[in-house]
C-alpha cells in the first residue's frame, strides 16, 4: 500500500457498479447498520458497469424481470412495457439502476461514496481489516488507500467493450466498433459517401452481431446487398417464444421451455455438446440465422429477428464465411482480411477500398477462479456463483452476510470457459445458470428468498416448473458430476478464449 495515499474508512467497500455490483450493494444494505459508509469502486463514470459504454442500441435479449436488482421492481417503465416479456434499452437499464440505488441509500440512510472512474489496484488485511488501494484513471498519481471492514468483489462477467480491429496505415478500411453503428454520422457515411456501396462485414455472429445487423438492417436501405458475416462457427439463440412465453401453454401437460431444458441437461454429458444443440434445436428450443451453427452462449432471439437476420445474409454461401478473422492487412496492395477456416487452414480475402469491417466478436472474457470468500471471511468474490452476475450479487451477499455462505461454496460448480469448443461450454453455461441459481437461492430463510429475490419470470405453479422441481435431484448429481471447475480451482482446464478467435498476431 501507497504509505502517502488519502485514507478512506468504510463500513464496506465493493469493487464494481454493473449488475452484480448494484446486487450486492441492495442485498448488503440489509445487513449494514444505518448510516453505514459504504464505498464503491469502478472504472465506469456512473452506475451500470458495461451498460455504460455499450452502444447506444443495446437491449436486453431476454425478459426485464429476468435482469434484476434483488426484489426491487422497474418504477420508470410504463405499463404496457412491464407487460412480460419486455426487452429494457440501454436507457432503462441504466435509469432501473440509478433509482434502486438512490433508494439504498435513502432508505437506510447509507452514506455512498462513489469512486467512479477509479481503478482497483489490489488489496490486503491487516489488524482485521482490508487495506485497498485504489488509483484515478485519468491521473495514476493520484492514490488512494480505503480501509474497509469488509470487501465485495463484485465484477461479474467484466464484460469488455468493442474497439475497432487494427488497420495497417495507409488502407483504405473503415473499420468500426458497435458503438461507431449507433451514431447517424456513422450511418449517414455508410448511406451517402463516398463508399456508399462498399460491403460491410460483420465479425461475429452472437448477440452483439445480431444487434449489428438488424440496426444495418432498418437504417440503411439497401444494406442487405451489403451485408457480409465473418460468422465463426455460427451461433445458436435460444427462441425467446419458447422459453419465455407470452401466456402459458393451453395444454398443460405440453411440453414448453422449461421441459426442453430439462430434456437438453438430461442429455448433456459434458463432451457431446453439439449434439445436445442439433437436438434441442429440432425441436424448437434454439435457433439460427448461421446454417449448420455449432457455438451456443446463451443468448435468446425471436422468431422475427432471426427471420430478419437471415434474410440480410441470405443467399448464406455467399454472404457467411465459417471462420475467425486473425487480422486485417495488406496483400499486393490492396486491403485484405486473414482468417482461419474450421478446419484450421488460414486464406486471405481481398477488400474493395472503403470496406466496413465491424468488430462483433466474442464478448466473454476469461477470468481465473478464486475463492469465493478468503482473507479470514473478509473478502468475498460472488463471480457467477449462482450462474449470472445479478442473482450471484444478489443471493451470494444474503448469504455472506448470515454466515451461510462459507460451508457452501467449495462445492459450487463452476464452469470452464473453452472457445475452442463453444457447443459443451455453452450447454456447461446454461446448466449452470439454471441450477446452481436453484442451488444457491435454496439455501436462503423462505422468508429471505421470498422478499428479496425477484419475481418468477415463470408461474410459480406453471407444470413444467414442478416438472423441474422433480427433476432437481438427479440434474444436480449430474451437473456435478459433467462440470469439473470449482471455485477452489488453482489452475484452469482450458486455455484463454482468444485462441480461436480474432488475435493481433498472425499465425
Amino acid at each position: 500500500m501507497e504509505a502517502d495515499a488519502e485514507v478512506l474508512a468504510c463500513d464496506l467497500c465493493i469493487v464494481g457498479a454493473g449488475w452484480e455490483g448494484v446486487n450486492v450493494l441492495n442485498a448488503a444494505s440489509k445487513y449494514l447498520p444505518e448510516s453505514a459508509r459504504v464505498v464503491v469502486i469502478a472504472r465506469e463514470r456512473t452506475w451500470g458497469g458495461q451498460w455504460v459504454d455499450q452502444y447506444d442500441f443495446v437491449r436486453l435479449h431476454g425478459p426485464h424481470l429476468a435482469y434484476g436488482i434483488g426484489e426491487r421492481p422497474w418504477l420508470s417503465l410504463a405499463p404496457q412495457q412491464k407487460a412480460f416479456p419486455y426487452q429494457a434499452s440501454k436507457r432503462e437499464i441504466l435509469q432501473y439502476f440509478e433509482e434502486t440505488m438512490e433508494a439504498c441509500v435513502t432508505e437506510r440512510s447509507l452514506d455512498v461514496v462513489k469512486l467512479f472512474e477509479h481503478h482497483f489496484d489490489g488489496h490486503s488485511t491487516n489488524d482485521g481489516k482490508v487495506e485497498i488501494s485504489v488509483h484515478r484513471m485519468a491521473q495514476p498519481s493520484a492514490k488512494l488507500r480505503v480501509v474497509a471492514s469488509r470487501l465485495i468483489k463484485a465484477l461479474g462477467a467484466d464484460t469488455p467493450i468493442k474497439s475497432p480491429f487494427p488497420v495497417p496505415g495507409g488502407l483504405s478500411v473503415h473499420s468500426l466498433c458497435p458503438g461507431d453503428v449507433g451514431s447517424p454520422s456513422c450511418i449517414a457515411k455508410m448511406r451517402f459517401g463516398e463508399f456508399r456501396a462498399a460491403p460491410i462485414f460483420v465479425v461475429g455472429s452472437g448477440k452483439t452481431a445480431m444487434d449489428v445487423i438488424l440496426r444495418l438492417s432498418r437504417e440503411l436501405p439497401g444494406a442487405s446487398h451489403r451485408i457480409h458475416c465473418i460468422a465463426g462457427r455460427g451461433t445458436y439463440f435460444a427462441s425467446r417464444e419458447v422459453l419465455f412465453p407470452a401466456q402459458a401453454p393451453s395444454d398443460p401437460d405440453a411440453a414448453d421451455g422449461i421441459d426442453l431444458m430439462i430434456e437438453m441437461f438430461d442429455i448433456f454429458d459434458g463432451t457431446n455438446g453439439l449434439e445436445v444443440l442439433n437436438h434441442v434445436a429440432s425441436k424448437g428450443l434454439l435457433r439460427s440465422p448461421i446454417p449448420d451453427a455449432a457455438s451456443f452462449v446463451n443468448g435468446t432471439a425471436s422468431a422475427q429477428e432471426v427471420a430478419e437476420m437471415a434474410a440480410a445474409l441470405s443467399p448464406s454461401d455467399q454472404k457467411v464465411t465459417k471462420a475467425h478473422l486473425l487480422c486485417i492487412q495488406q496483400d499486393a496492395g490492396q486491403p485484405s482480411l486473414l482468417m482461419r477456416h474450421l478446419d484450421g487452414s488460414t486464406a486471405r480475402k481481398q477488400l474493395p477500398p472503403g470496406t466496413f469491417v465491424i468488430n462483433c466478436t466474442d464478448n466473454f472474457r476469461w477470468q481465473p477462479a478464486e475463492p469465493v470468500i478468503s482473507d479470514g471471511g473478509l473478502v468475498m468474490s460472488p463471480q457467477l456463483i449462482a450462474g449470472t452476475a445479478g442473482p450471484s450479487g444478489n443471493i451470494a451477499t444474503h448469504l455472506y452476510f448470515q454466515g451461510k455462505l462459507e460451508d457452501l461454496w467449495r462445492g459450487v460448480p463452476r464452469r470452464n470457459y473453452d472457445a475452442r469448443d463453444k457447443a459443451n461450454t455453452g450447454c456447461q453455461y446454461l446448466m449452470t445458470a439454471v441450477l446452481n441459481n436453484a442451488l444457491m437461492a435454496s439455501k436462503l430463510p423462505e422468508e429471505v428468498r421470498i422478499s428479496s429475490t425477484p419475481p418468477s419470470i415463470f408461474s410459480p405453479g406453471s407444470p413444467s416448473l414442478l416438472r423441474l422441481k422433480e427433476a432437481m435431484p438427479r440434474l444436480m448429481e449430474k451437473l456435478h458430476r459433467v462440470v469439473k471447475g470449482r471455485y477452489t480451482d488453482t489452475q484452469e482446464l482450458v486455455v484463454p478464449p482468444h485462441l480461436g478467435g480474432w488475435s493481433a498476431d498472425t499465425p
